[in-house]
């Protein structure tokens, strides 16, 4: 039986650089929704959001969820993108599952604790 990708390898942070990979994320979905870099004056600076998309600074929680309001995006789906944009279809599928997987082991630990 043939094996799929590695979850694991595609999770691996450390040979990713996170900030350009989130900057073209940020910079396909502004494109993508049709928003120039000056839509995003009432949560930001022209210049910054260009930083962001360059991969030379990274943005706080808050911040991610200013921009993904602009967007209209959820700030996970945003996140996501950023690690989803560059594997292939099927390892897409693989990191969507594992994030389901994880989610579901953490919020069923969290009802546990509260049902003690």
């Amino acid at each position: 039986m043939q094996q799929g990708p590695d979850p694991d390898a595609l999770l691996n942070l450390k040979k990713t650089n996170l900030r350009l990979h989130f900057g073209g994320a940020l910079r396909a979905a502004r494109t993508a929704r049709g928003l120039s870099q000056e839509a995003f004056n009432t949560v930001s600076s022209r210049t910054y959001v260009s930083s962001l998309e360059r991969g030379q600074k990274s943005p706080t929680l808050d911040k991610v969820a200013q921009i993904a309001s602009v967007l209209g995006l959820h700030p996970l789906t945003l996140h996501a993108y950023t690690f989803l944009r560059q594997p292939t279809p099927e390892e897409r599928i693989v990191l969507l599952r594992t994030i389901r997987a994880e989610l579901r082991q953490l919020l069923e630990h969290e009802a546990a604790k509260r049902n003690r």
